[in-house]
């Protein structure tokens, strides 16, 4: 059931299945998410992790799970969401200590990712998306990506949470 139900995924998301790892919520997907990148490109002198202030409260309690600082940033008025014009503005000294932005998706909302591979190339960080409420939405998001399987999401399974991510070593850490 557990190789059908990832299969299935796989097609919806047009991936590997081999892409997708499974879990028992969505916030342990995003605790072994940020464990996993920090294991993978992290370094004790980038404890940072950059998100939303305006974000559910898993998301931050997952960053500290995870061993990671939570820096809280102001999203963008219209959408609600971090952007990569806001990150810029961010103080240097903070970016050069941060090893994960995570962006989150509200209400499952398309994210806005241009301009975040530029910045990941420039700063040195690693970018996770947390879709929790955009299963269909995050179909077309070539960043790690975590979405919940939870009773109150437009996709459920009860409970659960999946990462996706064409990293292969994050997938096998996590």
């Amino acid at each position: 059931v557990h190789e059908r139900f990832k299969q299935g995924l796989a097609e919806h998301f047009e991936v590997e299945p081999s892409r997708i790892e499974l879990f028992c919520s969505g916030t342990m997907a995003l605790v072994a998410a940020l464990e996993g990148l920090q294991y993978l490109y992290g370094d004790k002198d980038r404890p940072y992790c950059l998100l939303p202030s305006w974000t559910f409260v898993a998301t931050a309690q997952a960053v500290i799970a995870a061993g990671l600082t939570p820096i809280f940033i102001d999203v963008e008025l219209d959408s609600m969401q971090l952007t990569a014009q806001m990150i810029e503005q961010v103080s240097p000294d903070i970016l050069a200590k941060t090893s994960v932005v995570l962006i989150v998706s509200p209400f499952g909302a398309p994210l806005d990712l241009n301009g975040f591979e530029s910045l990941c190339q420039r700063y040195g960080f690693a970018v996770l998306c947390d879709c929790a409420a955009g299963f269909e939405s995050a179909k077309t998001n070539d960043f790690h990506t975590v979405i919940s399987l939870h009773a109150t999401k437009t996709f459920s399974i009860g409970e659960g949470g999946l990462l996706m991510s064409r990293n292969e070593e994050l997938l096998e850490y996590a």
